[in-house]
């Protein structure tokens, strides 16, 4: 009789635990899914605020060449500010494009990891080419003020392009930093995942 009380026991102890165990990864799984959804939404946000800023920069770019008399800038120069902020505003709704396509409610697990992946490589390879970009970018732009060229507006030049680079790298380095964030615990989820849910 006591080897049979203590077989029941043992065996409501052992429900117990795996009753435990499920609820944690529930729990866990849960807490990784509410993560996922937060990162997703700094990411857009991200992305959103530089949309943001290339359209007002591209509708004042548009304002300055209707107004513009040559007198400061030529019109060559504001064009090719413009065609840099319509591109990039281009990229941004793509990105976020991208973005919308990361829902956890509606894909698999895999599929998002996948879809991660791909922004991420797509993020790199913009700042690459935009980085790569920006030596003809102001070639262009120098030569066609280069009437204007003296030391105050090359030393002004110098001091806001290396403000806004060290501004643009700390911006990609937290966006990296949200990307990997995301990655990882779309990875916890897929270790996780339970026979239920899969």
């Amino acid at each position: 009789m006591e080897l049979e009380e203590l077989k029941d026991t043992w065996q409501e102890l052992s429900r117990k635990i795996e009753n435990a165990e499920l609820y944690n990864k529930q729990l866990t799984m849960k807490m990784l899914q509410r993560n996922t959804h937060s990162t997703v939404e700094k990411m857009e946000k991200f992305e959103s605020f530089f949309l943001i800023l290339s359209v007002i920069f591209a509708g004042l770019m548009g304002v300055a060449l209707v107004v513009n008399d040559n007198n400061i800038f030529k019109n060559e120069t504001i064009v090719t500010f413009l065609s840099l902020f319509i591109l990039s505003a281009f990229w941004q709704i793509y990105a976020i494009t991208m973005l919308n396509g990361i829902k956890y409610s509606s894909s698999p697990t895999m599929e998002l990891i996948e879809k991660v992946v791909k922004y991420k490589i797509r993020t790199k390879w913009r700042i690459i080419v935009g980085m790569t970009l920006l030596i003809p970018f102001f070639a262009i732009v120098i030569y066609f003020q280069k009437e204007m060229l003296n030391t105050s507006t090359l030393v002004a030049a110098i001091i806001g392009g290396t403000i806004g680079l060290v501004l643009g790298i700390k911006a990609d380095i937290e966006h990296f930093r949200n990307i990997n964030e995301l990655l990882k615990d779309l990875e916890e989820i897929k270790e996780l995942k339970l026979p239920a849910s899969a």
